[in-house]
């Protein structure tokens, strides 16, 4: 269980002593047993928010609390101050035991980083107590980062042999910089040295420049910095200039700072120079690099002056640069006047820099009212403020307060009255949301009229009425005039205020019987006394088909209503959507207290069985994938038998993932491994393991021993068979290692095979033909391994042939041109998401001759491979206008009878996936001749899924009907009728709110993967923004944060990990959008499709723009859908290539700056004008082109509606 937490306001007033007396701090065995008991009566939370912060925790975690409570009394008789804190006492040491086995399978802690150093800060009162030495021991592994910063406060206490071990165990939790940095806290120890030399030695070369102060001591520390320095990159030349400060002691300090400034070439160098130059000012020499940085790089000069300001020619240099950006109009003068207001034309550098800002209607003037307030001497500026002003109404919206306190000169008001009149036409509802402007007399004419003209945002909002005299009237004539216009939204949005008034409610109650959704949604501003019948009969109008997430949010209503009606509620969405059940399961520790009630009905013990129940049977991966937050919701011996068994069957793999060694001694676990090797035999002899008797892999090998299927106890002699080859042949041993995925799955079809002929087949030419036979056979045993392989093997002959792209296709096709039809046909089905067009059309071209050569019809071709994946093929046919070709392999009859089999839909397999193939299809399909074909047979479906009422596949086949409205060839009543009924989303436009914050930042984030093609990528990704002065990019070490210039206040901020850091630099993305409370409303995958899921498991709810490449499928586009349901979804029909990639998101980036949305017809109108001459572009795919992302949309939102 996580601990709870109170939020602490660090910047709220705390004691500053507590005159708390020795006797005061006494012992807690000397305190009376009923006084304590009287401190521990309260909850946790309830000692959370009395007892005060630093010294008063420490004195509650030394005497077990009582001290605390009358420190508390205390400090708050004295100075009457409320306060806020967290006391850990005795008792809750079991819960900070409980949160470290929690970190230790990967969740989040919640003991925050000031709680971790205030404890380490006053380690020695922890140590006077036993509990407190354990808890001090567990906090050292919990938190090695806080820990490090501190060691010097609770070393001493150890011995030296447990201090060493303690400092070796923090030392391998964090980054090797950290014994660097803070070698002075622990250098007085005698390991001092091994753990600074070990630290050394796995440091890389920017890292020992840094922190090269850290180890001078040590004899060896010359030969050190040495090795460090000589072994620099040439593109890291800079850190040797940057770290000079650090290493200037040593002996060669001088010859390597000359080193790297004679061979600096890049402007960066110049960047670090100026920001370095006061660490080596005082060496002559280098005045000349200065001065020559200075010159290449004004801006620099200008920046950072006050590190070069001892030079005697400082101020001349200074002067050139001002020179430079005044003429230039550069807003940079006014952001660092302070430093160059001591020369003596400043003021009219700073005239002119103004003045020709201000002559150019491109420049953003709101950044004079963000940095001009140092400038406010210069009354002059005046006239210039208003402007910006009056031309940044957008800005002046968000930052009226600030604006109006800074800026007390004439006509400021007339000017903020203008703007805030320019506001009002373009969006209301900024007006509205702005507390600073309520309460402005001069400015009560605007709000009224921001009310009236958008009044549900006014009804959302407490106590703005009372800014106006005739409040009560003028609230009661919105609220009448809404409830009439869009009564929906009012019950949705209407604030505490407006909702009960007297006035309101006959119309509330009314309108809650026709929208119960809206109703419940909101029901925390509906008094329960007012309005408690109508909340029990909205909250079960409206969650009769809810899903758990949503019935999560309905919390203060359903806590309202008795036990059975909630069980009924819960349990219905439950079997619609168990996933939400089990990932909101420990969210009640996270809500506030008055919930906890509710949070304890919806988790009855009949609830939580039945979402274990529901997800045994539906998706035990994902039981699997979260084993631990399951045992937390049923640990029962039963539960784990049904899971790892249904595994077996539907996701055999993931049991070898996440087995768990305390699962060998089970009496049912060799049935159970039985049974994986019997569905995949792959993913068995992917994890098989000879060097470790203790590994997951050989504890595999024991169970397997167990059974006595012929086919297992083959695979078994034949693994006993490779272990003694490799005292024999080390590489003979090695191929079969290699290969084994494939040798386990011969053996499960072919259990009298012999290892030699095994090891052939698994490595010839013919396996992918074996796997054909395999697949359409009607044998079932390694299916799922049969897939794996097939997929594995087409996308390695896909990725070959196109990497061959600029070869001749004599030599490019060279290893497929003696394959039957049936193999590129598989190449193609399974090779989609990563597919070339110029590849598939190779393979297509090859299969069709082959086809001829041996009278094999399109129809044949299909049913010998059992019908396997042929909508794909249709799909991939059609895109790549093939389609028409195929079916002229057949037969008239035949072709109708396949285009009658690919639009009825399979209700045994996922019938949505194969929906979505379908629409895809639509999309580019033109000949009439095959649209009526699919017309009639979908209207005949229609009709007869609507016969016996299977309300899914009916709004499947209407919505699909309703695709067909959009072609021009079709004329049908009945397609018409269908496209009215099942309405298709709107995709046309990405709209200003949906791109910009609160902030007015539209955020993004690109995901880059190391790998070759990933940082060649990732170099050309920035090379779009280098050198642009609209785009600033800032280098954050494992991501780099690329900004455009703010414009009406509007700006936009990427974020991209470098392909390195593809894991901890997404991390520090996320921790930094946490720390800013920001979210990425665009979201670009820059990598192979096998990464796409990394990205899409960091796809944010609130991304409108998602861009996955080839995600092709149905299980990529349902996923992002998933995490964000109204995202845009760019995707391609084969690979995608960063020579489309970066121009169409640099455009993309562009539109979103200028024009603040995106209009998807016109900006891809543009595209293929700019981008013409590069064919590849023809395989991207626009939203609203996007049919299986429309379809899928439409279906979730017509789902939802009945």
């Amino acid at each position: 269980m996580t601990q709870e937490r109170l939020t602490i306001d660090d910047s709220s007033d705390e004691p500053k002593g507590s005159d708390i007396s020795t006797g005061e701090n006494q012992k807690i065995e000397d305190i009376a047993a009923d006084e304590k008991e009287t401190l521990l009566k309260f909850s946790f939370s309830e000692r959370a928010k009395k007892f005060s912060r630093v010294s008063i925790l420490l004195t509650s975690l030394i005497v077990g609390g009582f001290g605390a409570y009358k420190a508390y009394e205390t400090v708050e008789s004295r100075n009457n101050v409320e306060v806020a804190g967290q006391v850990y006492t005795k008792d809750d040491l079991e819960k900070l035991r409980k949160t470290l086995e929690k970190s230790k399978l990967g969740e989040s802690s919640s003991f925050s980083y000031n709680d971790a150093e205030l404890v380490f800060d006053n380690a020695e009162k922890f140590l006077q107590k036993d509990w407190g030495r354990e808890f001090i021991l567990i906090l050292l592994e919990l938190k090695p980062h806080e820990a490090y910063s501190k060691v010097g406060k609770f070393l001493k206490y150890f011995s030296d042999a447990d201090g060493e071990a303690l400092l070796e165990k923090m030392t391998s939790q964090v980054s090797v910089e950290y014994p660097l940095y803070y070698y002075k806290y622990y250098k007085n120890f005698p390991y001092f040295e091994k753990i600074l030399r070990a630290s050394i030695g796995k440091a890389g070369n920017e890292a020992l420049l840094k922190y090269a102060y850290s180890y001078k001591d040590l004899p060896e520390a010359s030969e050190i910095f040495n090795k460090a320095a000589n072994s620099v990159d040439v593109e890291r030349q800079s850190d040797l200039i940057k770290y000079y400060s650090s290493y200037k002691d040593y002996t060669r300090a001088e010859t390597f700072l000359k080193k790297s400034l004679e061979g600096r070439t890049k402007t960066r160098f110049n960047s670090v120079l100026l920001e370095s130059a006061s660490s080596f000012i005082d060496i002559e020499w280098t005045h000349d690099y200065i001065r020559k940085a200075a010159f290449d790089f004004p801006e620099g000069a200008l920046i950072y002056f006050q590190k070069y300001k001892k030079l005697k020619d400082a101020n001349s240099i200074l002067q050139t640069a001002v020179d430079t950006f005044a003429v230039k109009g550069d807003r940079i003068l006014i952001e660092f006047f302070d430093n160059f207001k001591h020369l003596p034309n400043s003021e009219k550098a700073l005239i002119k820099s103004v003045e020709k800002m201000f002559s150019s209607n491109d420049n953003d003037k709101s950044f004079l009212l963000l940095r001009g307030k140092n400038l406010l001497q210069f009354q002059w500026l005046n006239q210039y403020i208003t402007n910006a002003v009056i031309s940044s109404p957008e800005y002046v919206s968000q930052h009226f307060g600030d604006i109006y306190q800074s800026f007390k000169i004439p006509g400021i008001e007339k000017a903020i009255h203008d703007s805030l009149a320019l506001v009002l036409e373009r969006n209301s509802k900024h007006i509205i949301k702005n507390p600073e402007l309520r309460n402005v007399p001069w400015l009560s004419d605007i709000l009224r009229q921001a009310i009236e003209k958008d009044p549900l945002e006014a009804l959302k909002v407490d106590q703005i009425f009372d800014a106006f005299a005739d409040s009560e009237r003028f609230m009661k004539r919105v609220f009448q005039d809404a409830i009439k216009t869009s009564p929906r939204s009012l019950l949705k949005y209407i604030s505490e205020e407006a909702a009960n008034k007297e006035w309101a409610v006959a119309a509330i109650k009314e309108a809650s019987s026709f929208y119960p959704e809206e109703f419940i949604d909101n029901a925390y501003n509906f008094d329960i006394k007012i309005y408690g019948t109508q909340i029990k009969l909205a909250a079960h109008a409206a969650h009769k088909n809810r899903s758990f997430q949503q019935i999560i949010g309905s919390a203060a209503a359903l806590v309202r209503l008795d036990d059975k009606s909630i069980d009924s509620l819960i349990i219905d969405s439950i079997n619609s959507d168990p996933k939400s059940g089990l990932s909101f399961y420990l969210a009640h520790e996270n809500k506030q207290e008055e919930d906890e009630g509710y949070y304890k009905k919806i988790y009855s013990k009949k609830i939580r069985g039945q979402i274990i129940h529901q997800l045994i049977e539906r998706d035990p991966k994902f039981l699997l994938d979260n084993y631990q937050k399951m045992r937390n919701m049923d640990s029962s011996a039963e539960a784990l038998k049904r899971l790892v068994f249904r595994s077996a069957a539907k996701a055999p793999e993931s049991i070898v993932l996440n087995f768990k060694k305390n699962w060998e001694d089970l009496p049912y676990m060799p049935e159970v491994f039985e049974k994986v090797f019997l569905n995949d035999p792959v993913s068995i002899g992917k994890h098989l393991e000879f060097q470790s008797e203790t590994s997951t892999g050989a504890i595999i090998m024991k169970l397997l021993r167990k059974s006595s299927q012929p086919q297992i106890i083959k695979f078994i002699d034949a693994l006993d068979e490779i272990s003694l080859s490799k005292k024999i042949n080390e590489n003979l041993y090695i191929k079969y290692i290699t290969n084994l995925d494939r040798i386990a799955l011969i053996y499960s079809s072919q259990s009298d095979t012999k290892l030699n002929e095994a090891l052939k087949l698994a490595t010839s030419k013919d396996f992918l033909q074996f796997l054909i036979e395999l697949k359409s056979s009607e044998q079932k045993i390694g299916s799922i391994g049969i897939e794996k392989l097939m997929s594995k093997v087409a996308l390695e002959e896909v990725r070959k042939i196109n990497d061959l792209h600029e070869r001749p296709d004599t030599e490019r096709f060279k290893s497929v041109e003696k394959m039957r039809a049936s193999e590129l046909y598989t190449l193609m089905v399974y090779g989609e998401e990563e597919i070339f067009t110029s590849t598939f059309n190779g393979f297509f071209s090859r299969m069709i001759e082959k086809m001829k050569a041996s009278h094999l019809k399109g129809d044949e071709l299909l049913k010998n491979s059992g019908f396997n994946k042929f909508r794909t093929l249709i799909k991939m046919a059609s895109s790549f206008n093939r389609l028409q070709e195929f079916l002229s392999t057949m037969d008239s009859a035949d072709s109708k009878e396949i285009l009658r089999k690919f639009i009825r839909l399979d209700e045994k397999e996922d019938f949505l996936n194969q929906a979505v193939a379908i629409a895809d299809t639509f999309n580019s399909i033109q000949d009439p001749v095959i649209l009526m074909a699919l017309s009639s047979e979908i209207k005949s479906e229609y009709k007869r899924v609507n016969e016996i009422k299977n309300k899914k596949a009916t709004t499947v086949y209407g919505l699909l009907a309703g695709l067909f409205a959009q072609k021009k060839t079709i004329d049908d009543d009945w397609i018409i009728e269908m496209s009215q009924k099942y309405k298709l989303p709107n995709l046309l436009e990405v709209n200003r709110a949906d791109l910009f914050d609160q902030y007015g930042s539209n955020v993004q984030e690109y995901f880059f993967y190391d790998d070759d093609d990933g940082k060649a990528s990732f170099e050309s990704f920035l090379s779009q923004y280098q050198g642009k002065n609209e785009w600033k990019i800032e280098d954050k070490n494992e991501f780099v944060i690329i900004a455009s210039n703010a414009r009406d206040g509007k700006k936009i901020e990427i974020f991209a990990n470098k392909p390195n850091h593809q894991h901890d630099g997404s991390e520090k993305i996320n921790e930094y959008f946490k720390s800013k409370k920001i979210f990425p409303s665009v979201i670009v995958h820059r990598g192979h499709s096998y990464h796409a899921n990394d990205s899409i498991q960091r796809v944010a709810a609130g991304a409108r723009i998602v861009s996955l490449g080839s995600c092709g499928g149905y299980n990529n586009i349902t996923a992002v859908l998933e995490k964000s349901p109204n995202a845009h979804i760019i995707s391609t029909k084969g690979v995608g290539t960063m020579t489309i990639n970066d121009p169409l998101f640099f455009a993309l980036n562009e539109e979103i700056r200028n024009s603040g949305k995106i209009n998807w017809p016109i900006f891809w109108s543009q595209m293929e004008k700019k981008l013409s001459g590069n064919k590849v572009f023809n395989d991207y795919v626009s939203p609203h082109r996007n049919l299986g992302v429309v379809f899928l949309k439409a279906y979730n939102k017509n789902l939802q509606n009945e």
